[in-house]
């Protein structure tokens, strides 16, 4: 018998059962990515990430508006800079 273990946390698949399928797929590269950098505790600029998922700084803007939109981060803007929080998932009604 073989038994696998995964050590994916819950909120993967909370993601991609209530948030993801609704999304359209390059936000849910910025999304994904933005969630890394903050688990890391790493700033990056808006450039940075579109350079890394090729894409431009407006799509990105309008991935991390339609991600605080969905209620999953919040977005901050101060300094010509923006900070992202990202919130606590839940079910959406």
């Amino acid at each position: 018998m073989i038994l696998m273990i995964w050590e994916a946390p819950p909120l993967a698949i909370f993601f991609i059962n209530h948030y993801m399928l609704e999304a359209p797929g390059e936000y849910v590269k910025v999304y994904l990515l933005g969630l890394k950098y903050s688990y890391y505790n790493q700033s990056f600029s808006m450039e940075e990430m579109a350079e890394r998922l090729f894409m431009s700084e407006d799509d990105i803007e309008k991935a991390l508006k339609f991600w605080e939109r969905s209620g999953v981060i919040k977005l901050r803007y101060s300094d010509n800079e923006y900070y992202i929080e990202y919130l606590p998932l839940v079910k959406k009604n």
